[in-house]
């Protein structure tokens, strides 16, 4: 049996006006991801996993990588900078 979106009850991800264009900065982040780790590394357990992308998600992504769709800000930085 195939597994489909209505046999699991999932809902594809399409934004209220239908513009599948709302996805890209997570197609973005999810490249970077790749692009800079996932591809770079073999790790020989998943916690071993988990734990570097935590890492890279927490400890330089949000904290440090300057974005261009948010005027080159990190995305952790406060509100009233």
């Amino acid at each position: 049996m195939a597994i489909t979106l209505a046999v699991i009850g999932a809902v594809p991800l399409i934004s209220r006006t239908g513009d599948c264009y709302d996805n890209v900065p997570m197609k973005s982040f999810f490249q970077t991801l790749k692009v800079k780790l996932v591809y770079q590394y073999r790790w020989a357990t998943q916690p071993e996993a988990r734990q570097a992308l935590f890492g890279y998600m927490e400890g330089y992504y949000n904290q440090h990588r300057m974005h261009s769709a948010i005027v080159y800000f990190t995305p952790n930085r406060p509100s009233s900078a």
